[in-house]
């Protein structure tokens, strides 16, 4: 598990990321928390309840956008799938938004001042359309966030060679 150090002293928001030895499979076959990928249905819900419970939130409570490699930023008010984005945003505390990744990068936004959240799947295509930069215009929309005041974390992305 990987939690970003930008976020340990905020208690208000729990961040974190899983690597491929993370889940209930065998280290070997790797952890697959998105449907229609290759360690089919069986493998997904121990795999994604094993980071939920690390992290102290419900599977439940997750915002999990159907990523479609976009520029599409979505504001979200409930767990639940959102069709064809790439990013979600929300103020609500309930709420655990979420990103699927291998080789595209997660960021993870934080505003501590209007208490809202980001989470961006940035894909060549994505980065290419400037889908961070659209994530923040539409946090600053909604929540009236000041991107001066976001904290960012960038997440590990796999390479050609792992």
């Amino acid at each position: 598990m990987i939690v970003p150090q930008i976020f340990s002293s905020r208690q208000e928001v729990r961040a974190g990321m899983s690597t491929r030895l993370n889940g209930e499979e065998a280290a070997d076959q790797g952890v697959n928390r998105r449907t229609g990928t290759s360690g089919g249905l069986s493998h997904i819900d121990p795999n994604r309840n094993t980071l939920c419970a690390h992290l102290g939130f419900s599977e439940h409570e997750l915002a999990i956008p159907l990523q479609c490699h976009s520029h599409t930023v979505l504001r979200v008010k409930c767990p639940g799938e959102y069709n064809n984005c790439d990013a979600l945003v929300t103020d609500e505390k309930r709420v655990a938004l979420s990103v699927t990744t291998a080789d595209c990068v997660p960021i993870l936004l934080f505003d501590p001042i209007h208490r809202s959240i980001g989470a961006v799947h940035a894909g060549w295509r994505g980065t290419a359309d400037a889908i961070v930069q659209r994530t923040l215009e539409i946090m600053r929309e909604e929540f009236n966030s000041d991107p001066i005041h976001i904290l960012a974390y960038i997440g590990p992305s796999a390479g050609a060679c792992c």
